[in-house]
């Protein structure tokens, strides 16, 4: 089985992502691996464990696809006025999977 088909790897790293944005941190690749690292020293599970190390090697894998800041990035946010502006806080709407509208 690919590990991008393995939930419970999304699972993972969708919760060092979480633990990232409550702490107001940048999400890239590099800090999904720092945190997934220590997730790891703090976890006791052997199969959590594993499930932790198989993310960090896929991340690994990934790092090049990791966005870098270049200050040009200003169209990412949707509130961006025809000024350039954003406005002071920006709206992240997600949408809903298929299966979860039936």
């Amino acid at each position: 089985m690919l590990y991008s088909e393995d939930m419970t790897g999304h699972a993972i790293i969708g919760e060092a992502a979480v633990n990232l944005a409550v702490s107001e941190q940048d999400i890239t690749v590099d800090a999904l691996i720092s945190e997934l690292a220590a997730m790891l020293k703090a976890d006791s599970s052997h199969s959590r464990e594993l499930s932790i190390r198989e993310a960090i090697k896929w991340l690994r894998g990934h790092r090049s696809i990791s966005a870098k800041s270049t200050g040009e990035d200003r169209w990412l946010l949707p509130d961006v006025g025809h000024s350039g502006t954003a406005s002071q806080e920006s709206t992240l709407r997600l949408m809903a999977d298929d299966d979860d509208l039936r």
